[in-house]
């Protein structure tokens, strides 16, 4: 009977290691940590903070209607551009967080690829030993364990550059990371709800107020030049808050649809993750049983580790839609992960 060096189980468990670790930060801890060194947080939150004193500034001083529109209609401008910036800043952390976990399980598939390479180089020599292979076979299996030491050494480079970026983005050194186990969003905010809170709506709705205050402090007997650009100024106003609600509308509708094909993406790569695990699993036993090859088994645990890549892919995309919805429900991002 063959005992294989290491059992598919204790592949996984090493290979995912970095997903779950005693003691490891999870993903919202990460990014609260990451705020304090991050030069996308830093940017967002100093215009934003500096956006809400002058808009404070601005409506204590105000002296008319006119100025307090206007000062709430830049501060709805301040407000989305900092919605905007923190859904690039968590986006960054996820991407970073996502990248260490996923440049891993490709360093350890690229290994085991190198090894697999190595094994069939080994048995094309001996069987052209025995003259039972061709030169050509070998000289085959030989320049696939270079294509093999490459991309081993690639995987090695990509690992190494996702710990820089990792540790740029969030200042933390010690890269351990528990990413969620089963991320899920219900959207649970109305379409109504959805569309109050869209910035750019209430900068249409500020707009039209201001077009008619405009036109409502026309003297009656007004230059008909001007009256008529005031009431012009006001129809685009009202065109532009028509677009704005539609564009909140359909923003709600694709924002739920997205949701959704994520979770059944994610549900399919679950399902061929599994399909994986048991086929690695029979191989497992097939190989202790000698019914298979080192090759064959091999082969097997990539496919574990490249479907457990295609989950961890799927995953991510869903996190940072999750987070992208806290913003608009004003969440934290430990409530929703």
């Amino acid at each position: 009977m063959r005992h294989p060096i290491l059992s598919l189980a204790a592949l996984l468990v090493a290979a995912l290691s970095s997903v779950a670790t005693a003691g490891a930060d999870d993903l919202a801890t990460v990014i609260e940590r990451a705020k304090s060194v991050n030069e996308t947080w830093s940017t967002v939150s100093s215009d934003f903070e500096l956006a809400t004193l002058r808009h404070e500034r601005t409506l204590v001083e105000s002296g008319s209607d006119r100025q307090t529109l206007v000062a709430e209609l830049s501060y709805a401008g301040a407000r989305s551009a900092w919605r905007a910036g923190f859904v690039r800043f968590t986006n960054e952390i996820v991407d970073a967080s996502y990248a260490v976990v996923v440049s891993r399980l490709r360093n350890d598939a690229s290994r085991l690829a190198l090894g697999r390479a190595v094994a069939s180089r080994n048995d094309a020599e001996a069987r052209s030993r025995s003259g039972l292979a061709s030169q050509r076979e070998v000289t085959q299996a030989r320049i696939g364990v270079g294509s093999a030491e490459l991309d081993a050494e690639r995987a090695g480079w990509q690992l190494g550059d996702a710990l820089d970026d990792y540790r740029t983005a969030t200042g933390i050194d010690r890269v351990e990371i528990e990413l969620p186990d089963d991320p899920g969003l219900t959207v649970t905010l109305t379409e109504r709800e959805w569309v109050e809170r869209d910035q750019e709506l209430a900068r249409a709705q500020l707009g039209v107020q201001i077009a008619e205050l405009e036109l409502a402090r026309l003297a009656s007997n007004a230059a008909r030049y001007d009256r008529r650009t005031a009431e012009i100024e006001l129809e685009i106003a009202r065109a532009a808050l028509v677009r704005a609600r539609r564009a909140a509308e359909q923003g709600y509708e694709a924002f739920v649809r997205r949701v959704s094909v994520q979770q059944q993406i994610i549900r399919i790569a679950e399902e061929q993750l599994r399909l994986s695990e048991g086929l690695a699993s029979e191989a497992d036993v097939r190989y202790e049983r000698d019914l298979s090859s080192v090759s064959e088994r091999d082969q097997n645990r990539i496919n574990v580790l490249q479907a457990r890549v295609g989950l961890l892919e799927a995953q991510r995309d869903l996190v940072k839609t999750i987070l992208e919805y806290a913003v608009v429900a004003e969440l934290e991002p430990d409530q929703v992960l």
